[in-house]
């Protein structure tokens, strides 16, 4: 359990600052993502700072197509953690690996949401700094529509 609150249900995936982890907001009964700063940064103040903006910059924009980030924290041992919305889907990165390159008819949505999402981002005063298609995420409803994410 994180904070008394997030209990971890799996590791989702690793990158260069952090994990991500499923977890379930006890209080709340539902899913989420919990992304915990790498431990070896946060004895670097820079790190941990942008880490914190990255949370209170994301909450602050609300946009549909930038994720949703809920809560931000530190646990009793000094961990760092962001509460965002669980996303289901793959990264443009997984679909482009698996399909190679899109054909225009499939890339202008994708490219349009993220543009809505910067264009949301620049309004508010954020720059996304690590723009990839690690970082856009491609969300499918149980309809079968998809939404665009920016992380």
């Amino acid at each position: 359990m994180i904070a008394d609150r997030y209990e971890l249900i799996r590791e989702i995936r690793i990158g260069g600052m952090g994990a991500v982890f499923e977890a379930v907001d006890r209080r709340l009964e539902r899913p989420v993502a919990l992304k915990f700063l790498e431990p070896s940064l946060v004895t670097n103040d820079e790190h941990v700072a942008r880490f914190h903006r990255e949370a209170l910059a994301a909450g602050r924009i609300g946009h549909p197509n930038i994720c949703d980030v809920r809560d931000r924290g530190i646990t009793d041992d000094g961990l760092h953690f962001i509460v965002m919305e669980l996303l289901e889907g793959t990264t443009l990165f997984d679909l482009i690996q698996a399909e190679g390159p899109l054909p225009p008819q499939r890339a202008v949505p994708i490219i349009l949401g993220v543009l809505s999402a910067l264009g949301a981002a620049h309004r508010a005063g954020i720059i996304h700094r690590d723009l990839k298609p690690e970082n856009i995420f491609l969300v499918i409803s149980e309809e079968g529509s998809e939404t665009v994410k920016l992380l």
